[in-house]
């Protein structure tokens, strides 16, 4: 659960991990796709609220190392965080945009998905690389 909140004139989200009915849902879940045999449908281990929550903050560290614009950690407890807003999300982002606009924000998206994961941005070289091969033309 987030909730939006005013500290010192600024909107802030304190982000809290309870998940309890979430791991009951999940639970429940569980056990139907056990009996109708549909293994390859089981929702993923839920963490516990610290953990969750740590585990969130971790990341928010790690992308932020790398450059990745991600809201910055303002305050946090056991299960719960403080963030700055980041501002609106890109799905609330393309939902008010037109198809060009739209199509400038998903190539800024895949912009910064490729600059964050050096793995994929290894792949996409070489894919590239690969085309331009078999097209006869230069691999940059």
């Amino acid at each position: 659960m987030a909730e939006a909140l005013l500290v010192e004139g600024r909107r802030t989200w304190l982000k809290q991990h309870t998940g309890e009915r979430r791991r009951l849902a999940l639970a429940v879940l569980d056990v139907v796709v056990r009996l109708l045999g549909l293994r390859c449908l089981r929702p993923p281990p839920r963490l516990r609220a610290g953990l969750a929550c740590e585990l969130e903050h971790r990341r928010l560290r790690e992308l932020a190392a790398r450059g990745v614009p991600v809201p910055r950690v303002l305050g946090h407890g056991e299960a719960t965080l403080l963030l700055e807003d980041g501002g609106p999300s890109l799905a609330r982002l393309l939902r008010r945009a037109g198809p060009a606009e739209a199509e400038r924000l998903m190539g800024l998206a895949a912009g910064e998905l490729l600059r964050a994961h050096p793995a994929i941005s290894r792949w996409t070289r070489r894919a590239a690389c690969a085309s331009s091969i078999w097209k006869k033309t230069r691999c940059r």
